[in-house]
């Protein structure tokens, strides 16, 4: 029996000479709440300040090496994240401001989320990812970003979904990605404001590239089922919308809106197709459509 209670004792305090876990919690301010629980080897840190409202936070982390970084500040109002890992090196952080619902979640090994969204308000935000390898970014520049939704889904290995300067009021953004080496980058620039943009990307390798380039309330939608297909939007102007299907592989698109009320629509379905599509004026509408493989076509409206 000695024995064994020996062989035991030996055992927990290898045990816990291996598994080493590391907490930082500093709060600030009235009715702050954290809770961290850790299995494994892991980190985390969280910092929490309030000026009369109520910040909430949960970290969850099991396996290895996974670090997890949060700081909420909110003066008089309230903020609620969690952030959820499960794997081995893991990484995952956040700031955000006044009311905000966030929740990070990540299933794998050697993924990374990060969102930067200290200045957006009474928002949601949801960034999860499954697999490895996975990136998933916000930033967001200027104050005024409030009431906007965001979300973005990864499902396989490799995959990447980038949100730069995000911000304007109402602005809704839904990147959805499913299998691996996909690729979609949103930017905002020139103080663009309050434009949708709502992704769907399911194969290899597909990737899409869209910039608001001071655009005001501009929409696109984009869907690329299949392999090797690529997309890049260039907006500007105000209330245009543009919106893309490709279904196959290695298509290619290209839409560039300046000007006032433009619509455009782009459908391919086959494999090596390439459209280009350019709308600048008032009031253009567009529909371009190819099926099979190898056409091309080119609209330009003025």
């Amino acid at each position: 029996m000695k024995k064994i209670n020996l062989a035991i004792i030996a055992f927990f305090v290898t045990a816990m000479a291996i598994a080493q876990n590391t907490a930082t919690s500093t709060q600030t301010g009235d009715n702050n709440d954290v809770n961290i629980m850790q299995v494994g080897e892991n980190k985390s840190v969280v910092s929490q300040t309030s000026a009369g409202g109520r910040n909430q936070a949960e970290v969850s982390q099991t396996g290895v090496g996974n670090e997890a970084f949060l700081s909420q500040q909110g003066a008089g109002s309230s903020a609620n994240t969690t952030q959820t890992q499960i794997g081995d090196n893991n990484t995952t952080s956040s700031t955000t401001g006044d009311n905000n619902v966030t929740t990070q979640y990540q299933q794998g090994n050697d993924n990374n989320i990060f969102l930067g969204q200290g200045l957006i308000q009474n928002s949601s935000v949801s960034q999860s990812q499954i697999g490895n390898g996975n990136n998933a970014s916000i930033t967001v520049a200027g104050p005024g970003t409030r009431g906007v939704s965001v979300e973005q889904t990864q499902e396989g290995d490799g995959n990447n979904a980038e949100i730069i300067n995000f911000r304007g009021n109402g602005g809704d953004v839904y990147i959805r990605q499913y299998q691996d080496d996909n690729n979609a980058v949103v930017t905002y620039n020139n103080n663009a404001q309050s434009n949708q943009f709502r992704l769907t990307q399911d194969g290899l390798s597909n990737d899409i590239n869209v910039a608001f380039q001071g655009a005001r309330r501009g929409d696109v939608m984009a869907s690329q089922l299949g392999d090797f297909n690529e997309a890049v939007f260039t907006i500007l102007g105000t209330d245009n919308q543009s919106h893309l299907i490709q279904e196959g592989d290695f298509n290619q698109a290209t839409i560039y809106q300046s000007g006032e009320g433009n619509m455009g629509l782009i459908m391919q379905h086959g494999s090596s197709n390439i459209a280009t599509l350019t709308q600048m004026g008032i009031g253009n509408q567009a529909i371009i459509t190819q099926n099979g493989s190898g056409n091309m076509a080119t609209v330009t409206q003025n």
